[in-house]
């Protein structure tokens, strides 16, 4: 994993820093973005597509009792329009919380091509996405812009989870259901060279390839951790197999 303090870091110095008590999320690399034309390929290469990786390893449990918002258990995340990495996280994401409510607003977007290496990458658009569920609060940050300009700044309790949780500024950041930290477990090269519909495609197909495969299992990873602090409900979404599997070896 990389860290990047540069950009998000930005938004977030005006709040305190807190000491660590969790993981360090993958990042985005802070040349690139602030100038993505120029962007050079980092000293190591990208990490190489990993399918199958995703599953409880890549979650820490950071509070006993679900930070709420507006009575729900919160799902928090930060990011940046440039980041191919995050990127490559809305996909889950989106996945994960269209079984719990709905999007409005989603558009699509490109990341910044050149940054870390890869190239530019298909994913969905939070900035003028709204979301409505009884079952969870959702909440996105995206702290720059393709350019790497300042976008969206977090708000005190944003920032302080952020400061807690994600204090070195690495992006993108998720805060599951109130209570995890989840890393990203799949490389963004699995998006390189589709385009949107095309991967759309592929993980609502039957048969889903390696990509699809991943954000699948990501997206199950997110589920079975709303389902645990939610009274596992609804039955859609959490009485699958795969999801009460997941439930039981979520950390404590």
């Amino acid at each position: 994993m990389r860290r990047h303090p540069g950009i998000v870091m930005r938004t977030i110095r005006p709040f305190t820093l807190a000491l660590a008590s969790a993981v360090l999320l993958v990042a985005c690399d802070g040349g690139g973005a602030a100038n993505p034309g120029g962007a050079s390929v980092p000293a190591s290469a990208p990490p190489a597509a990993v399918a199958g990786a995703g599953g409880m390893q890549s979650v820490t449990k950071v509070l006993q009792s679900a930070q709420l918002s507006g009575n729900l258990p919160l799902t928090l995340y930060v990011g940046a329009d440039y980041c191919p990495f995050c990127a490559s996280m809305r996909w889950p994401l989106v996945k994960a919380l269209s079984r719990f409510g709905t999007f409005s607003g989603l558009g699509q977007r490109q990341s910044t091509a050149g940054v870390d290496g890869f190239p530019s990458l298909a994913t969905y658009d939070f900035n003028r996405a709204t979301y409505r569920s009884q079952y969870v609060a959702f909440q996105a940050v995206e702290t720059a812009d393709a350019d790497g300009n300042p976008l969206q700044q977090p708000d005190a309790t944003q920032a302080s989870l952020i400061n807690q949780f994600d204090p070195s500024g690495g992006i993108p950041f998720i805060f599951v259901a109130g209570r995890y930290a989840a890393q990203l477990p799949y490389s963004p090269s699995l998006l390189e060279g589709r385009t949107f519909e095309q991967i759309r495609d592929d993980i609502d197909g039957a048969n889903p390839d390696p990509l699809g495969q991943a954000i699948d299992q990501e997206a199950d990873v997110i589920t079975a951790l709303i389902c645990s602090s939610d009274s596992m409900q609804p039955a859609t979404a959490c009485s699958t197999s795969q999801v009460q599997r997941l439930v039981t070896a979520i950390p404590s």
